[in-house]
């Protein structure tokens, strides 16, 4: 199952964008990465060195769920020129970085 990911500072970016300069009164705010939960915990194990073990099940519980879950975020992004995000495996790493500083 897969869902929209996005680093804090691009949501920022556009909550500030949106509060100071919209036009709009409603607006989609996501990102433009897709990863399923255990790609993302696949990543911050390959990143810090940690086995990620998944148990093996037939029953997801996830049946009605659709597989990909993803906002149209168009309006917001052209409306404010928003077209580079922080790619998922770097805003992994730049996270993981910044927790290491304050541990």
């Amino acid at each position: 199952l897969n869902r929209s990911s996005d680093l804090i500072s691009d949501t920022v970016y556009l909550l500030l964008s949106i509060m100071l300069y919209g036009k709009e009164i409603l607006y989609n705010v996501g990102g433009v990465s897709e990863i399923s939960i255990r790609g993302l915990a696949e990543l911050v194990g390959n990143e810090i060195g940690v086995e990620v073990v998944v148990p093996n099940t037939s029953d997801n519980g996830f049946t009605a769920a659709p597989q990909t879950v993803k906002m149209d975020i168009s309006k917001v992004t052209n409306e404010f020129n928003k077209k580079n995000f922080v790619d998922i495996n770097e805003g992994i790493k730049r996270t993981i970085e910044w927790y290491r500083q304050i541990i």
